[in-house]
């Protein structure tokens, strides 16, 4: 009898915690989906309705039910502090800049939204880089304000180190955990050592694909850090496997894999490129390469900068409309206060750059002067933007 209270106890514990603990976290944010990401385009609407000290006062409870509420049955929480889902002691300094930084990349989405609405010249440039541009900051403003968002704050934890259209993928990081650490021992007997080898390991294979290919994290260093460790994990059952079974083959020479060999490679995998692998990340900081190759080859002296085309020929500036294709390395300049036409001023080779200039706005001494690099880095002024793209001429 108290062998079967035990065995209904732990049956209990496994509804509750194995299963029940991703179930919980699934359906909390699948439940407040809408308050994690936001539409954003009406996100922004909300926030410049506001204005500045507004912007992190958003609520979203109208969001839930109806999704498409007005501007102006959202609910204002600017001045009370404890709203707000800041770390504690943050100055009122930094809640001003915060609230500043998402209002002006909520504008400068608004002012990109406009150019491209009225730019029909160049459809292949429109859908290939403009569009994806508008999207990117459309997520920077809904990364930015669900940090600071007080509906999500009590919840934050489950998503905030994510990409914020991946809400859900805690509850992808628990099921792996599971799968790999007790599901996966527990469904073969003690004699099944090959066979969970062999399970465990193309689970391990399936999560670094999908680990590759989703890059979950908002972090790009916790995305390759993650993909290396995953990688680390696959070679160290890999190679497992070797070792059980030529420790087992009843004929020595069917693989003549040293033994030794791989014990020391299951040593290196395990003791040294983990840690190995942390350090590089540590160091790096957390900074975005999209050709590691490239930075190894500088720091030795290898890379050699690339020499211009002299055959290529020379584009002409001018309108887009002039213009019958559109290429990577074009850049141009928006003026929403005139007919919306683009004209392209120079060359950035990772993308299409565009700067945003409200003349009529300028006039009265509020001119909005921003830039945007399409698909990458944050909100730039004209200064910044010219220094980033001599910067980035010169990495590449």
């Amino acid at each position: 009898s108290l062998y079967r209270a035990f065995v209904a106890y732990a049956t209990l514990m496994i509804f509750i915690y194995p299963i029940g603990i991703p179930v919980i976290f699934f359906l909390l944010l699948w439940y407040k989906r809408r308050v994690i990401n936001p539409d954003p385009q009406y996100l922004s609407n909300a926030i410049l309705g506001r204005g500045i000290q507004s912007t992190i006062s958003f609520s979203s409870d109208k969001a839930d039910d109806d999704f498409d509420a007005g501007k102006d049955d959202l609910e204002t929480h600017g001045s009370i502090g404890r709203s707000r889902n800041l770390p504690d002691g943050t100055s009122m300094l930094e809640e001003e800049a915060s609230d500043t930084h998402i209002f002006s990349i909520a504008e400068t989405a608004y002012v990109y939204k406009n150019c491209v609405a009225q730019f029909h010249a160049n459809p292949a440039l429109k859908n290939r880089w403009l569009k994806p541009g508008l999207k990117r900051m459309g997520k920077d403003l809904v990364g930015a304000h669900a940090r600071v968002d007080r509906k999500a704050g009590h919840f934050a934890f489950l998503y905030q180190d994510y990409r914020i259209e991946l809400w859900y993928f805690e509850a992808v990081e628990c099921v792996r955990r599971l799968l790999l650490t007790s599901v996966l021992p527990s469904t073969f007997s003690v004699d099944q050592h090959l066979g969970l080898l062999y399970t465990t390991f193309l689970v391990s294979i399936l999560f670094f694909a999908i680990y590759w290919w989703a890059s979950p994290f908002a972090d790009e260093g916790v995305n390759r850090f993650a993909v290396m460790m995953h990688g680390i994990l696959s070679l160290i059952l890999f190679f497992t496997i070797v070792l059980y079974v030529e420790d087992n083959l009843e004929r020595d020479d069917a693989a003549r894999w040293n033994s030794q060999a791989i014990g020391a490679v299951l040593v290196l995998l395990s003791v040294v490129l983990g840690p190995l692998s942390a350090v590089f990340y540590a160091r790096l900081g957390g900074v975005e390469i999209h050709h590691p190759w490239r930075l190894i080859a500088s720091r030795f002296g290898w890379l050699v900068p690339k020499k211009a085309d002299e055959n290529k020929k020379p584009r002409r500036p001018g309108n887009v409309e002039e213009d019958d294709h559109s290429e990577e390395g074009d850049s141009y300049t928006c003026n929403p206060g005139s007919s919306g036409q683009l004209d392209k001023q120079a060359s950035v080779e990772s993308g299409i750059e565009l700067a945003i200039d409200d003349a009529s706005a300028d006039e009265k001494g509020t001119g909005l002067h921003t830039s945007y690099v399409v698909g990458e880095g944050p909100l730039l002024t004209p200064s910044e933007a010219e220094a980033s793209v001599h910067r980035r001429n010169g990495e590449i």
